[in-house]
């Protein structure tokens, strides 16, 4: 493998009260000291078998040690949630920064003076770090901007004087550098950790734009100590993480959809849920199939199946009049959220590709067996061939993708629901309407 010369300095400190507060701080280095940022660390207690994982900005671990059987265990947690607001005073619009400690799904209100909510929003599935979030307010008057999450809540009151249009809120993405003078990111961990544990760590980061490079450790005792060793080269690490800088993404009803990346690509891993495009345009609700006119459709006629596999949808809507592309990327953002696209078929063989230049993503050792390593590990149907989704599904996913088997829709039928998944272009074929790509249980 190749050689690179970086390192990543860990420092482990420990405050004893009774029970034991670790911290442990990351940082990326070079041979000349100078910083380079870490993507995301992986931190493993192999003595209890558990792992956790930081994504950048953190680059603090707080553990919680316990002393042994005759001593008594404190929990001092961190602050959970913390808020901050710029400007504040605004004239209508606000650029929030909310530092979530802990994994889980947070509620997002805005209330005014009189404690009526005037806007909700839902994060799911948020992993630890400092997110940026625009906010919006039709009206002048003081508000109060609330997060919930895990049974605890935070907020910040936010003063306005202007008029942005509407009340709103919408995701941003993770904070720069600059953002986060004067705030100390920091995870915080309540996984079982005694002085002494066996511990891993892999540090993740980028080079020069495209070479991924990692580095584990192993450490037997702990203490208070720098670590220094060298990265080395490893391609596709990255894989199956949420994109860089850009782990969800919103659509205009508020939706909240996890990403994965994949090689040098960044994908959604669900399903589009929404019903309106991003000029607010409302994307009917069809019964008939159509080749002419936008619809979405509840999959399989049930609209239960909605919150699993989201709508189906035509090419009109999937489009939303633009034009065929074959261009990578395909320039259409048509029905997706704002900055994001449709993928034309050579982003799809792109994919393919490299999916296929990867042996760990192989079924039994050959390379066009990769549907498993792209396909969900739910809702397939028992399949008897070992490289089908739908044979031992546990084994599937390793890309992160998750394709899920909800069929397809055509001539106002319903095909192989929980044994297929069908999937849209934007490149024209003799067929238009036919989805790119097909994966079989």
């Amino acid at each position: 493998m190749k050689k690179l010369l970086l390192s990543l300095v860990i420092v482990m400190t420990a405050t004893v009260f009774y029970a034991q507060t670790v911290y442990l701080y990351f940082s990326g280095r070079d041979t000349s000291n100078r910083y380079v940022r870490l993507d995301h660390i992986q931190v493993k207690n192999l003595s209890q078998g558990w792992q956790e994982t930081l994504y950048w900005p953190d680059t603090v671990l707080q553990l919680h040690a316990t002393p042994g059987p005759n001593g008594v265990e404190t929990w001092q947690a961190a602050e959970p949630l913390h808020w901050s607001c710029s400007p504040n005073p605004c004239q209508g619009n606000a650029l929030t920064t909310l530092l979530v400690q802990e994994a889980g799904d947070v509620m997002i209100d805005i209330t005014d003076m009189t404690g009526r909510v005037v806007e909700s929003s839902r994060m799911t599935s948020v992993l630890p770090g400092t997110h940026q979030l625009d906010v919006s307010f039709a009206a002048a008057g003081i508000y109060f901007l609330t997060a919930k999450q895990n049974g605890k809540s935070a907020s910040v009151k936010i003063v306005n004087q202007g008029n942005g249009g509407k009340n709103g809120i919408k995701y941003h993405g993770l904070s720069s550098q600059e953002d986060l003078d004067g705030l100390s990111p920091k995870g915080n961990s309540y996984q079982p950790f005694h002085q002494g544990d066996q511990m891993e760590y892999i540090g993740y980061a980028t080079i020069n734009g495209s070479d991924e490079i990692s580095l584990s450790l192993v450490q037997e005792q702990s203490g208070t100590e720098f670590i220094k060793l060298y990265f080395a080269f490893q391609q596709g690490i990255n894989d199956g993480f949420p994109c860089k800088r850009l782990p969800y993404v919103y659509d205009y009803d508020g939706n909240v959809y996890n990403t994965v990346q994949i090689g040098n690509q960044c994908w959604t891993k669900e399903n589009l849920r929404s019903v309106r495009y991003t000029d607010g345009t409302m994307i009917p609700l069809g019964v008939n199939a159509s080749n002419s006119d936008a619809y979405r459709y509840y999959p399989n006629n049930d609209s239960a199946n909605v919150a699993v596999f989201g709508y189906f949808y035509n090419w009109p809507a999937v489009m939303h009049g633009a034009n065929g592309s074959d261009s990578n990327p395909s320039g259409v953002q048509g029905i997706c959220p704002e900055g994001w696209h449709v993928p034309s078929i050579a982003e799809w063989n792109q994919l393919n590709n490299y999916v296929r230049s990867q042996s760990q993503y192989f079924c039994n050792n050959n390379s066009y067996n990769t549907a498993k390593a792209l396909s969900s590990q739910n809702y397939w149907n028992f399949t008897g061939w070992s490289c089908a989704p739908g044979n031992n599904p546990s084994t599937n996913d390793a890309t992160g993708f998750s394709i899920l088997p909800a069929g397809h829709y055509t001539y106002a039928v319903y095909f192989a629901p929980g044994g297929a998944g069908s999937l849209w272009s934007t490149t024209l074929g003799c067929k238009p309407t036919a989805p790119v790509l097909n994966l079989w249980g």
